[in-house]
């Protein structure tokens, strides 16, 4: 496998680690403070059922950091032509790795004892000892292991950071795990309303925690205005920031249902609880899914404030996203060619056939998803018949992206699928023709009259994972600017895929008015991500 390819396994390992300590300690909390499975007596099939979460997050965790012992070792390995791993052996950042693991290992055997008997005093012990194990372990793995100035601080408040968004990612996901029990189990569900509330409680401290750890960390690592606008660092904790407003927005949500459960006159309207509280517990998760892969693209970054000379201003912002006419003309393939063969002495003030080559692709692509955003608009109003077509326009754009994405292989080039795919960005090309021409056939199919129930489901799926891939593309560990100016309009992008499943997922699982509203404003969030691309220009210099 080629380093770049080893590189994104280790990106995707490092966001599933989070994910797996979401699961565990997710578990931890809920057993104690939301089912309080300590004052349980006899088996129950929710404690068990959040316990075996708990257990496969634990060992995938520990899976996870040995995974990553050797795909780092690998990368060194290949960038140097030279066996690594004796050497890698020697570092602190093996022995972090070979903790976390540890302490997976450990909490994944208490909570399976603890599963024999939930109430056991000492057995729980056991456990919170083990999850702050997990924790503790986590610090040395993190920016502020590297610091110069402040270590302990940030190990720490990072450390504890994690925690709380482990905490309530993880319980949101038990939440949903439970949901999903209840709908089986009748006894079960007249609980429904209680553990919501109790875990309202729980998330409140958690985001609290979340927040106020986080907010330090990000002002020390940041520095300035211009470091938050003006690199990758900024502009991805931006986007971690706006999907925590949207999941914020979402718990605040499930927190008016409990109140107004619990207001007297409202106490015979169950429907906000019943009806729109597990769906939009639903979408909650998938928001903080998605944080979760943001928040590993952020480890990966050099903190802005170790990168002052590259960042951008104002001015080359405002040229990337201001609106102009699209370039829908394309330099040829002799010509692009020939530009990358010359070599540039000083910076140079214009487009080349490069530029211009990644220009027309970005330009006719946002043109397309615009139209398609603008079509399916039109669709929702019942008045163009012909506009049932729109996802069509998706399998479009798919094609356009297979033929004109990359041009080492075909239908430019003479290299090979296999070793075009052994390059990363290659790689993510064609995931992405699939997961677009994916997108436009199964909504397509989806509209049909005899279509499956689970086909409507795949267009928000899709958008998740289409914006993760967007918020995680190619960001460089060793940031230039102008590849911070390429992906300052990816990193946009990609919140707004993610927000418009949001939206396609809310229409399908909620009534009206809301879930209209929500359908909306996911096309609306499609015609902008039209907009974006359609804007953009390829940095010159």
């Amino acid at each position: 496998m080629s380093a770049e390819l080893t590189q994104l396994l280790y990106g995707l390992l490092r966001s599933l680690g989070l994910l797996a300590l979401a699961m565990a300690l997710g578990s931890v909390a809920w057993n104690l403070a939301v089912l309080r499975a300590w004052r349980s007596a006899g088996s129950d099939s929710a404690i068990q059922r959040s316990l075996r979460i708990g257990i496969w997050g634990a060992v995938a965790l520990a899976a996870i950091h040995l995974s990553r012992l050797f795909t780092n070792a690998h990368i060194v390995e290949v960038s140097l032509g030279a066996p690594a791993f004796p050497a890698f052996m020697q570092t602190h950042v093996f022995a972090a790795e070979i903790a976390r693991a540890t302490a997976g290992v450990i909490l994944a055997a208490a909570l399976f004892w603890l599963a024999a008997s939930p109430s056991s005093r000492p057995r729980w012990v056991l456990v919170i000892a083990a999850a702050m194990l997990v924790v503790a372990s986590g610090a040395w793995l993190v920016h502020g292991a590297s610091r110069t100035e402040n270590a302990p601080a940030l190990m720490t408040l990072t450390a504890v950071h994690q925690l709380g968004a482990a905490v309530w990612a993880g319980g949101v996901l038990q939440l949903v795990a439970f949901w999903r029990l209840s709908r089986r189990r009748p006894d079960l569900r007249t609980r429904w309303p209680e553990i919501l509330s109790r875990f309202t409680a729980v998330g409140i401290v958690s985001i609290v925690v979340l927040i106020s750890t986080g907010l330090p960390v990000a002002i020390t690592y940041v520095g300035s205005w211009y470091g938050l606008i003006g690199s990758a660092y900024g502009s991805v904790l931006l986007a971690k920031g706006a999907l925590l407003m949207a999941a914020l927005a979402l718990a605040f949500l499930n927190f008016r249902a409990t109140r107004r459960q619990k207001e007297p006159s409202k106490r015979g309207d169950a429907t906000p609880v019943f009806a729109r509280a597990p769906h939009t517990v639903e979408t909650e998760f998938g928001v903080l899914f998605a944080i979760l892969f943001v928040a590993s693209a952020l480890a990966a970054l050099p903190p802005a404030v170790d990168v002052k000379s590259q960042y951008a201003s104002v001015a080359e912002l405002v040229e990337i996203f201001r609106p102009k006419i699209p370039r829908l003309v394309s330099p040829t393939f002799a010509e692009y060619q020939s530009a990358g063969s010359q070599s540039y002495l000083g910076v140079r003030t214009e487009a080349g056939p490069e530029e211009l080559w990644s220009d027309f692709n970005h330009n006719v692509s946002g043109v397309l998803v615009f139209l398609i955003g603008v079509i399916a608009l039109a669709d929702r109003s019942g008045r163009v018949p012909w506009a049932r077509y729109w996802p069509l326009g998706f399998v479009a754009l798919a094609a356009f992206v297979l033929v004109r994405a990359d041009t080492e292989g075909w239908p430019y080039g003479d290299m090979s699928w296999l070793d075009a795919l052994q390059r990363a960005n290659t790689f993510q090309h064609k995931l992405a023709f699939l997961l677009t021409a994916g997108l436009g056939v199964m909504e397509w199919r989806a509209r049909a009259a005899e279509a499956r129930p689970w086909l409507p489901y795949v267009f928000p799926v899709l958008c998740f994972v289409g914006g993760i891939m967007m918020l995680t593309h190619a960001h460089s560990a060793f940031e230039v600017k102008t590849d911070y100016l390429v992906q300052a309009s990816h990193t946009i992008i990609g919140v707004l895929a993610v927000l418009s499943g949001c939206g396609r997922w809310l229409e399908l699982r909620l009534s009206s008015p809301f879930g209209r509203v929500a359908g909306h404003l996911s096309i609306v969030f499609i015609a902008l991500i039209g907009a974006i691309l359609a804007f953009y220009r390829e940095p010159v210099g």
